[in-house]
């Protein structure tokens, strides 16, 4: 497993200090409480988008599910890996195997591409590669047909909130119907999408949502998502919505 350095992770529970976002004074209580199945997007023999220089997503997906669960686990909060070394092909499962696991909060991990009219060519190493510059940016998906989609949506929003706070923007054109898939927004300011059909959404019975971190067919973007800097957003935000949900299971 891919750990943070002590300094990452320091500089992470300070922004979460200061945001108010750690756990509440009843820390044992609140820690026990909630369980986060923390999912790396798609699998090996299907690894999702391909990077502009060749990367497939999987890879970008399993290190950030790393730093993310080593970041809550040192706040005391328990997590699940569903996918923890990228072999696990059903999406049915994955949500059914976190309910075994008695997990309360569901958040499955990607990295963006775009439809693919809008790729170009370009040689990275000698390689011919796609790529699209034109986008960039975050977005969050939920189900409505999740039972507990009021929960899944307020996680969805702290996220973003904490994204937006730092300086971050939302990727809007999949709710473009010709440059995108024509996905319905649920909050533009936010850049949160409804996924009616969203499988790890639909087959579990805890909250859940999906990010996508960033947009890896976008040659700049590519570089960025894998810096420190970036990913400490990332993870700073899905913590902030972890521990508001552990802290509200806990005042039950």
């Amino acid at each position: 497993m891919l750990l943070m350095d002590k300094a990452r992770l320091s500089a992470i529970m300070v922004a979460c200090s200061i945001a108010g976002l750690f756990i509440s004074s009843s820390a044992s209580a609140a820690s026990s409480a909630c369980l986060i199945a923390i999912d790396a997007g798609h699998y090996h023999d299907a690894p999702g988008a391909i990077s502009a220089r060749g990367r497939p997503e999987l890879e970008f997906n399993l290190n950030l599910a790393s730093k993310f669960q080593a970041t809550l686990e040192k706040l005391g909060i328990r997590t699940f890996l569903t996918n923890p070394n990228g072999d696990v092909e059903s999406l049915f499962d994955r949500p059914l195997s976190a309910e075994k696991a008695g997990a309360t909060l569901f958040i499955s991990l990607h990295h963006d591409s775009v439809e693919e009219f809008n790729l170009l060519m370009w040689q990275w190493q000698g390689e011919e590669n796609h790529y699209c510059d034109r986008f960039h940016g975050y977005s969050f998906y939920v189900s409505k047909r999740n039972p507990h989609y009021k929960e899944s949506l307020r996680a969805a929003k702290i996220a973003s909130d904490k994204l937006l706070a730092d300086g971050l923007t939302p990727a809007l054109y999949h709710a473009d119907p010709q440059l995108g898939e024509g996905r319905p927004l649920l909050d533009k300011k936010r850049g949160i999408y409804n996924y009616k059909n969203l499988a790890v959404a639909m087959f579990g019975p805890m909250p859940a949502m999906l990010v996508e971190a960033g947009v890896i067919v976008n040659r700049d973007e590519e570089l960025l998502v894998e810096t420190p800097e970036y990913q400490d957003k990332i993870v700073s935000a899905l913590t902030a919505a972890a521990v508001d949900h552990c802290n509200r299971l806990a005042s039950k």
